[in-house]
């Protein structure tokens, strides 16, 4: 099988596999999406609220999206701690998420809301947090199906009009036609985490734990290995902020993500530089790079592995403001089989408001 279609097969396979079982979203700055991340970051910040925002864009290649539309996904969250003193902190809020798949018009919503509870572990906090969500998912141009997966007309005739399995083109009685111009799936599903974090003299550490899909939501659009049923996801996150002097910041953050048979880990830093005293607009200027793996089975295809992409990140933080740029750039082997790859594109904002309710402190005064 020439190494150009097994690697463009492989891709459209994955990627489909991965949309139907769940189309979760994925940010290379996933620390500036909080909610999404973990369900315990809900209300962990020092603040009255805080809104957050994250788009990305990627994928932009002919083959492997619809007619040359990107993956887009984009999220928009809310959150406001109410502080009990003594007895914890609670965090409510909630989120939406929007994707749009170039593949077969996949399109994926939901509405999370959120809430966490934060109380103090041996000089630390730990925080547990529970999310239930509404979801739906459709497609428009879904029309056939090979061994589970989907694929539009269009993509079936890609690459001189076959897909290739060893050299040969697929058994074509493999392939089923679907009449469902468009379908749409809505279903229930919750999600919970914990998150833990403290500060030791000038270095500040957090790890979290999360896991989606907990109920094993019923998902049928495709009858696919899972019987139709939503594997939880996984997800494992850490980062540490060392405060190297008074103006310079050495923050790394990892992140591990298990689904059914898919692994991913993103590893980086950012270095986060004081500007107050040169630019009055801005507290601070970051940049940073990540590296992300992708590794993971496939029936039709086999093992899967990539070191898949890297990622350049900068941006600035303002008093109430905090706005950062990414750029992903594949360098595994997609990039050979696919010359028109294009990596992607994020922004995220996070707009955090001041509290205005001043503490309460007693004052000494004279008895009379």
């Amino acid at each position: 099988m020439p190494r150009k279609y097994r690697i463009i097969i492989a891709v459209v396979l994955t990627l489909l596999t991965s949309t139907f079982y769940g189309q979760d979203v994925h940010f290379s700055q996933f620390y500036n999406s909080p909610l999404s991340l973990n369900p315990a970051t809900t209300g962990d910040f020092v603040g009255a609220w805080r809104v957050t925002g994250i788009g990305r864009q990627q994928w932009a290649h002919k083959n492997l999206t619809t007619e040359g539309k990107p993956f887009q996904t984009m999220a928009i969250g809310f959150d406001s701690p109410i502080d009990f003193g003594h007895k914890g902190r609670l965090g409510v809020g909630g989120y939406l998420v929007q994707d749009n798949s170039g593949i077969a018009n996949l399109n994926y919503s939901k509405f999370v809301g959120s809430i966490a509870y934060e109380t103090n572990l041996k000089g630390g906090k730990i925080r547990f947090g529970i999310q239930p969500s509404l979801n739906q998912h459709g497609s428009d141009r879904i029309e056939h199906v090979l061994d589970g997966h989907a694929f539009s007309k269009s993509q079936l005739e890609a690459n001189n009009g076959k897909l290739y399995d060893d050299g040969n083109p697929f058994d074509a009685t493999r392939i089923e036609s679907i009449d469902n111009n468009s379908q749409q799936l809505k279903y229930f599903d919750i999600n919970a985490g914990v998150k833990w974090s403290k500060k030791i003299n000038k270095l500040e550490t957090t790890a979290g734990f999360s896991a989606f899909h907990l109920i094993l939501p019923k998902y049928t659009l495709l009858e696919a290995e899972s019987g139709g049923r939503m594997p939880i996801r996984y997800n494992f996150h850490s980062s540490l902020s060392y405060k190297y002097n008074d103006k310079l910041y050495i923050q790394p953050n990892l992140q591990f993500m298990h689904m059914a048979r898919a692994q991913n880990i993103v590893i980086g830093a950012n270095v986060d530089y004081n500007i107050q005293d040169r630019i009055d607009l801005f507290n601070s200027a970051f940049a940073g790079l990540q590296f992300r793996t992708l590794s993971g089975r496939n029936r039709d295809i086999g093992k899967l592995s990539n070191s898949d992409s890297f990622a350049l990140i900068a941006g600035v933080t303002l008093p109430k403001w905090r706005i950062g740029l990414s750029r992903d750039m594949t360098i595994s082997n997609l990039q050979s089989g696919l010359a028109d790859l294009s990596g992607a594109w994020e922004i995220s904002v996070i707009y955090t408001a001041p509290d205005v309710f001043l503490n309460k402190k007693l004052i000494p005064c004279d008895r009379y």
